[in-house]
């Protein structure tokens, strides 16, 4: 219906399915942005070089000690199994933290064999009495595998951590 100057006005309906197709729109377009955030922060960060300085962790020194830890089946109870064990203390031992083996012999529930497993442990003294942090991989591989993601990673990363530990001030707990 045309107004007093003659322009025709748009009725009621169309202002509904012209704000509702505009609502649509912004709806697309925010998802689509939200959408792109999110995948955007999924990518990690860029590998620290070798030339990190040395009292940060470098993603980079420690893929060296998950190419070696990594290159080869090692399951439990086997030889190089212990080949990895001693790669760990002997890691360890030059960063001047003191290995201790915990052994024990545990009955696989699927086989019903007795087999003898080895936990490397590290304890860093603190400056103070109090809560601890605990640090846990897995050093072994299944049989057909190396290891390397299954916690070969997380193994080298704490052994990275443990250096770039190893410079800073002693921790508190």
């Amino acid at each position: 219906m045309p107004n007093a100057h003659g322009v025709k006005m748009p009725d009621e309906h169309q202002l509904l399915q012209n704000t509702k197709f505009t609502q649509a729109i912004i709806l697309l377009v925010g998802i689509f942005v939200l959408t792109g955030i999110g995948v955007f922060h999924t990518y990690p960060p860029p590998p620290s070089p070798l030339s990190a300085p040395v009292t940060a962790f470098s993603s980079t020194r420690a893929m060296s000690h998950v190419r070696r830890i990594g290159s080869k089946p090692h399951p439990t109870g086997s030889p190089e199994n212990t080949e990895v064990r001693q790669y760990l203390i002997s890691q360890i031992t030059a960063l001047g933290f003191a290995p201790e083996i915990q052994s024990a012999v545990v009955i696989n529930p699927k086989t019903k064999q007795a087999i003898q497993i080895h936990n490397v442990l590290v304890k860093i003294p603190g400056t103070k009495s109090g809560k601890a942090l605990m640090l846990v991989a897995h050093y072994d591989s299944v049989p057909i595998g190396p290891g390397a993601a299954d916690n070969g990673a997380s193994v080298a990363a704490i052994l990275e951590t443990l250096r770039a530990i190893k410079t800073q001030v002693p921790l508190q707990n």
